[in-house]
């Protein structure tokens, strides 16, 4: 069932959808600080209230023709999957002013975080669930990536 308060996403033969009413569907999410190469990064899961306020401001953002993640050492972006048994969405993948919602499906949408916002507000939820210097390197990182992408 469609909420018209979200917009609905066609993949690309328009057979598949991907929805952000398809985040809104999850009832667990599990969030992951992309950083690490050799070792297993830091997770936290959302909060009811912060699902809630990912669903908003997942709907806000403008869809884009493509980005790019950044492949370096260190700070990558951040995560988002949902953690269901039935899982309604695949990922949010969020890095240097790009989001990308992959359905549960494969299908994939991508958006625009011109400002890293967004990004920002996912780091920012792990504050007091991932040591500070390593959420405090990151946003350093994010700052960098956000300026270089412009």
């Amino acid at each position: 069932m469609q909420n018209p308060a979200y917009p609905v996403i066609l993949g690309p033969d328009a057979s598949q959808i991907v929805d952000v009413a398809d985040v809104v569907a999850a009832k667990t999410m599990r969030v992951e600080l992309d950083m690490f190469s050799g070792r297993p990064n830091f997770t936290w899961e959302f909060s009811a209230a912060e699902r809630a306020e990912l669903i908003h401001r997942l709907a806000t953002l403008p869809e884009a023709r493509q980005g790019q993640f950044p492949s370096r050492l260190g700070y990558r972006g951040v995560k988002v999957t949902d953690t269901n048994d039935e899982r309604t969405f695949g990922e949010i993948e969020v890095g240097s002013g790009t989001v990308i919602l992959r359905g549960a499906a494969g299908i994939q949408r991508t958006f625009a975080d011109p400002d890293c916002a967004f990004e920002r507000w996912l780091l920012e939820t792990g504050r007091g669930r991932v040591p500070e210097d390593l959420r405090e390197m990151a946003g350093r990182q994010l700052e960098d990536s956000c300026r270089a992408h412009k």
